[in-house]
């Protein structure tokens, strides 16, 4: 056993820091999980329209597919707000 903890010590190990303070990383991390939160319900309400769409009359489907753009263009940026945010998590090696 004590051959393994002296093999241990000399194991090199490259330290980890992250680009962030912990409380802009703590900030960031709240509003990735709100952000991601978002995204799901978006795509809830999209599954929701979209499915009313298919079984709508064709009248009412131009104000369906209407809702459906706009949603998923607030998902979208709710997408790139996320990938945004997760890059303030991107870590390096020294």
């Amino acid at each position: 056993m004590s051959s393994q903890n002296s093999a241990l010590k000399n194991v090199s190990v490259s330290e980890i820091r992250k680009n962030v303070s912990d409380a802009e990383g703590e900030s960031a991390l709240s509003e990735l999980s709100t952000t991601i939160s978002n995204i799901a319900s978006y795509n809830q309400k999209l599954r929701l329209l979209l499915k009313r769409a298919t079984t709508s009359q064709p009248s009412s489907r131009r104000t369906l597919i209407k809702q459906l753009q706009t949603l998923k263009e607030q998902c979208l940026e709710s997408v790139l707000k996320a990938e945004e945010l997760l890059k303030t998590f991107s870590i390096t090696e020294d």
